[in-house]
């Protein structure tokens, strides 16, 4: 068979005109090194370096000139029209972003919420509070009512979801808490696919969900990100490693004994004037020298934390107080029955849904001011949110200085105490000196917790702001 000339190798070229619509596996053809080694071998020249360079100089040559006569011609430089290096073929567009699906994701304790997504882009979230016009709504207990909320809150997402409500899912999620009742759980999917199929339905853990919101939405590589609330079905207080190396990863690296949002409710709940609540038979069995278990403390509502803060800053601290404090939110773990299971203290049968199993009993101190005066009150109220900040900023400091400073891009807060202001600007000012970063997402609290549980099956490509995501007025 006669050597076919260079001309011949070169007029190959003549089929990379094929439009750009039809194939981007034009660089599978034309793949230079290829084409010159095989011209080489075929003509004797594999032994003589210097011609194999001159044949790969031409064929580089002949196809810039076509290059640029397509350039000249005013055309849009195209993927196709380039050269691939070691056989090593352009992957093909739809195969580069391969469909990964919509997602939709429940959450049923208090701040419920519903969420949708394409393909790892959130597309609208619905905060039930807003439907339902109760403040840090939660789905009824009740079977009947239960379903019925149910029904109106995905219609709703149905039929007002400003980008669109697919008309199946490929992945389902729940998130996961500690109160609902799991027989209701259990019946979500059951009603959602009664009106849209879901291929195939997950579980998420509830400081998981919180977590790969936060990493997620913030602008850090790597970090550590920290969730601490009330309480989830995995703890507490929970910490996390955030990296991309050969892929995005979000790993659990700690879980504390640690409840420092229900403690800080618990006292907060003293305080009549944040609480608005009757402490009375507290105070009374005080004035009579009796002994008070926290299990006898009004249980607190959502709101009281938040108002604590803000009530906070009538009066200054006491260090005495601020003190005893620490040491009880350094035992914090005790508040739940769950929390204590590290410690072998609680069955799984017998898990504490209440605080009955609260046994220890109020320091001295702390009824002294919970139960004197207006201003005492006050006084104890600064120092709680005092003693708070600084066991809240030494753990997660301590977290950070074993990961390592020079480890990570910076720190990534969630959960319900992420809410903390004045904690969060303490934690800022240390990140800042120490050349870190900080982030809170915009939700850190559970209304954003089914956002979270979307990104553990389809996590986003690019980072999506979440702001301004919810739906509009109709």
């Amino acid at each position: 068979m006669p050597m076919k000339p260079i001309s011949y190798v070169l007029s190959l070229w003549s089929l990379w005109h094929v439009s750009c619509e039809e194939t981007l596996a034009v660089g599978e053809v034309w793949d230079w090194q290829r084409v010159g080694a095989q011209y080489a071998h075929r003509n004797g020249l594999a032994a003589k370096e210097q011609d194999t360079a001159i044949t790969a100089l031409l064929l580089r040559r002949k196809r810039a000139a076509e290059v640029m006569e397509k350039l000249q011609q005013g055309k849009e430089r195209h993927a196709s029209w380039l050269p691939a290096l070691k056989s090593v073929k352009l992957k093909a567009r739809e195969k580069i972003f391969e469909d990964r699906g919509p997602a939709i994701a429940l959450y049923l304790g208090h701040d419920a919420s519903i969420a949708v997504s394409q393909d790892g882009h959130v597309v609208c979230v619905l905060e039930l509070e807003r439907l339902f016009g109760v403040r840090y709504f939660r789905y009824s207990n009740k079977d009947s009512v239960f379903v019925g909320q149910v029904v109106h809150a995905l219609s709703t997402v149905m039929d007002h979801c400003p980008g669109g409500f697919p008309s199946h899912f490929k992945h389902g999620l729940m998130v996961s808490d500690h109160v609902t009742h799991l027989s209701l759980a259990s019946a979500i999917p059951l009603i959602v696919e009664e009106y849209v199929p879901v291929e195939k339905w997950h579980w998420v853990d509830h400081h998981e969900a919180h977590a790969l919101l936060a990493y997620h939405s913030s602008p850090f590589r790597t970090a550590l990100v920290v969730s601490y609330d009330g309480g989830g079905n995995d703890g507490s207080f929970n910490a996390y490693v955030g990296r991309v190396d050969q892929s995005v990863r979000l790993e659990r690296i700690a879980q504390l004994d640690y409840n420092l949002g229900e403690f800080y409710g618990l006292l907060g709940s003293l305080l009549p004037e944040v609480s608005a609540g009757n402490q009375k038979a507290v105070c009374n069995k005080w004035l009579q020298n009796e002994t008070v278990s926290w299990q006898e403390v009004q249980m607190p509502l959502l709101g009281v934390a938040g108002r604590l803060m803000g009530y906070s800053a009538i009066s200054p601290a006491d260090e005495q107080l601020t003190s005893i404090l620490e040491t009880l939110f350094e035992s914090s773990g005790a508040v739940f029955g769950y929390a204590a299971d590290a410690f072998g203290a609680f069955p799984f049968h017998n898990r504490a849904y209440n605080r009955r199993d609260i046994r220890a009993t109020l320091p001295e101190q702390i009824l002294e001011a919970s139960c004197n005066s207006a201003e005492s009150q006050r006084i104890l109220a600064a120092s709680i949110e005092k003693a708070f900040e600084s066991t809240a900023v030494g753990i997660i400091w301590s977290l950070l200085q074993h990961v390592g400073l020079d480890k990570i891009e910076g720190l990534v807060l969630s959960g319900g105490c992420a809410l903390s202001i004045r904690t969060n600007q303490r934690l800022y000012d240390r990140l800042i000196s120490a050349g870190l970063g900080f982030f809170v997402p915009p939700a850190p609290n559970d209304c954003g917790l089914t956002v979270g549980a979307l990104y553990s099956v389809t996590p986003p490509r690019v980072r999506q702001p979440l702001q301004y995501i919810g739906f509009e007025l109709w």
